[in-house]
């Protein structure tokens, strides 16, 4: 019993540690079980060219989340559309906004960003609903809102690298998988 229980000990410490990796994987919607390596997509022959895109000349700080939701919120309430959290009555035919994600664009030519969000019928009842993305950029002015539905809403993006590079997915949202993963590269004109 003495020489299990130094061995129990090693065992259990051992096990317990974690370590700090970085993740090369492409996180794909839980419903599809495949993990691809970041590493082993190649630069698909597209380049994505945004344009109206404002150029930054300053040293621009990230756009913040809290900054997106609600420039996202005030813009499309002048538009008619209200934050799902401030609707009271569903049986109107209003549109909803909700916000879900920005990704800074990493780039010393714009302070910007792509930003997903819903934008759909207050009622609508249903599992094909897929987020829009446009471009939010920082301005002296203030934020604006460009390139709205710049890709088709099965297009799917989990994360913008250095140089602008994109790692996307093209995603079949009635058979709930990924039909292709893709890395590309955005152009700002």
């Amino acid at each position: 019993m003495k020489s299990i229980l130094p061995f129990l000990i090693i065992l259990i410490f051992t096990s317990c540690r974690k370590e700090n990796t970085v993740s090369k994987e492409i996180v794909i919607p839980k419903s599809n079980n495949s993990v691809v390596k970041k590493d082993n997509l190649k630069v698909i022959d597209t380049t994505i060219i945004l344009s109206n895109i404002p150029n930054s000349n300053d040293n621009c700080i990230s756009i913040t989340e809290l900054e997106v939701e609600k420039y996202l919120y005030k813009y499309f309430k002048s538009q008619g559309a209200l934050p799902r959290n401030e609707i009271k009555d569903y049986s109107n035919e209003n549109m909803c906004i909700d916000y879900d994600t920005i990704y800074n664009l990493k780039s010393n030519k714009t302070c910007s960003a792509i930003v997903r969000y819903w934008l759909k019928p207050v009622d609508l009842n249903g599992t094909c609903v897929q987020p829009s993305l446009a471009i939010i950029s920082k301005t002296k002015q203030g934020l604006i809102l460009t390139n709205k539905e710049f890709v088709n809403s099965d297009f799917g993006i989990d994360s913008i690298a250095e140089n602008l590079i994109v790692y996307a997915y093209k995603y079949n949202c009635s058979e709930h998988k990924v039909l292709k993963n893709y890395k590309l590269k955005l152009g700002i004109k």
